[in-house]
């Protein structure tokens, strides 16, 4: 598998398919609360097995996504009152959030670690060492960081107040699994689109600075 093909696959697997079963297929319709995060960690954990074996590392991507789908779905299976619920949604989201932005006090930061995967490092440090923009893009890489750990806190803090209006039941009852699926279906619009399109908007940021420091297009630093 060529650099460009591994890094399709990386997103797709720890992104994408995660993103699409928790979002459209946890619910009764299809694999349900209690088997839906099992499927989502399916591809994560492939893709993390493949690289382990094939290149002797893990996908640093691959454990974060399969460590919030785990400690998401455990919480979720535990009786509580509703309180608890919202503060569930709220928190790991806003911890996430926290690391990614406290990542960039010590340097880049995470979101440079998953530009890395995504590009040719050489070709990338070279293009910046010719036009001198090395330090221009590190700092714009830092924003980005604390940007993307912004947007992750504050879809948190939305999902937290959002289950608190709309979740009122103790878990496990019946009354707790129509509230769920309001408030899952209220979530699309009110945390799951703005998050996904601020997360476009520091992806886009950090991609532009990316070809400004470099003075290439995105798609020659990709590996071929």
């Amino acid at each position: 598998m060529n650099r460009r093909t591994q890094t399709f696959v990386d997103l797709a697997c720890n992104l994408g398919w995660p993103w699409l079963i928790l979002t459209f297929a946890s619910d009764d319709a299809w694999f349900g609360p209690r088997w839906g995060p099992a499927v989502a960690m399916a591809a994560p954990l492939a893709f993390a097995l493949w690289r382990r074996i094939a290149q002797g590392r893990t996908s640093p991507l691959s454990a974060l996504v399969i460590a919030s789908i785990s400690i998401n779905a455990a919480i979720g299976f535990l009786p509580m009152e509703a309180r608890w619920f919202a503060w569930k949604e709220a928190l790991l989201p806003v911890a996430f959030g926290l690391v990614f932005a406290a990542s960039a006090m010590r340097g880049p930061g995470l979101v440079a670690g998953l530009m890395n995967e995504m590009l040719d490092g050489p070709k990338v440090e070279a293009a910046l060492a010719e036009r001198g923009g090395a330090e221009a893009y590190t700092r714009r890489v830092r924003r980005g960081t604390v940007r993307f750990g912004v947007v992750t806190a504050l879809s948190g803090l939305a999902s937290g107040l959002l289950a608190a209006a709309l979740v009122t039941s103790p878990t496990g009852s019946a009354e707790f699994a129509a509230q769920l699926g309001r408030y899952t279906a209220w979530s699309y619009g009110v945390v799951t689109l703005p998050t996904l399109l601020g997360s476009m908007w520091v992806l886009r940021d950090v991609l532009l600075a990316l070809e400004e420091s470099t003075g290439e297009p995105f798609e020659r630093l990709i590996p071929g």
